[in-house]
């Protein structure tokens, strides 16, 4: 299984005062995968929460995914940051973000995206991300 960003773009991009855009190699993004339609709060129907990792202009699963021998399609819900602790998808909602944001890495993850791809059954899921906390 191959999970990747819409149009090959695989990392989050930061902008900077004369708008150059450059990825954050740090990055780490998490996914959590569930069977098709189950309940992103029921952390017993997680099937796996894995960690992407940028490795060039890829990301690295810090485990493998398959999809199940019956044929049943899956739900895919990536975030970013990543944070081990969470248990199920609906846990982003305790995301906190930084009061002071002078420094980049207080910045960037201080920035949710996040990501959903349901009733997927092939090998390619398609993960394109929005910022959470805009409007």
């Amino acid at each position: 299984m191959s999970i990747d960003g819409e149009d090959g773009a695989t990392s989050r991009v930061d902008t900077d005062g004369i708008f150059n855009s450059t990825g954050q190699s740090s990055d780490l993004v998490g996914v959590f995968v569930l069977l098709k339609d189950g309940d992103p709060a029921d952390p017993s129907v997680v099937l796996k929460h894995i960690r992407l990792e940028n490795s060039g202009n890829s990301r690295i699963a810090s485990d493998e995914v398959y999809y199940p021998t019956s044929g049943e399609a899956l739900d895919f819900y990536a975030y970013f940051p990543y944070n081990s602790a969470y248990t199920c998808p609906a846990d982003v909602k305790n995301h906190k973000v930084k009061t002071n944001q002078m420094l980049d890495a207080d910045h960037s993850s201080s920035d949710l995206l996040l990501a959903t791809a349901k009733n997927q059954a092939g090998a390619m899921v398609m993960l394109n991300f929005r910022h959470a906390l805009t409007m």
